[in-house]
């Protein structure tokens, strides 16, 4: 990556409805526009990784059917990282 990027890092594992969950990253500079997203999933651990430039960002973790990723149907979490 570029010197200027910074590095966003996302781990995620689902729970047993992994198709229930997308995720996206909104750029709040520019009409709250989406630039990154994700899913639906396969139930598992799931890895993304961009760059984003200065700015300020939104991010958004949703579940289709609103029972969230834990714990009922499995132990999903997500970890999200900038720069390290």
């Amino acid at each position: 990556y570029p010197s200027s990027c910074h590095v966003f890092e996302l781990t995620l594992q689902t729970d047993k409805y992994g198709e229930e969950t997308t995720w996206s990253i909104i750029d709040r500079s520019i009409d709250r526009t989406t630039i990154f997203s994700g899913g639906p999933y396969r139930f598992g651990e799931h890895t993304a990784t961009t760059c984003l430039l200065e700015g300020l960002y939104t991010f958004v973790i949703r579940d289709l059917y609103h029972d969230g990723i834990c714990c009922t149907h499995g132990q999903g979490y997500y970890k999200v990282s900038v720069d390290g």
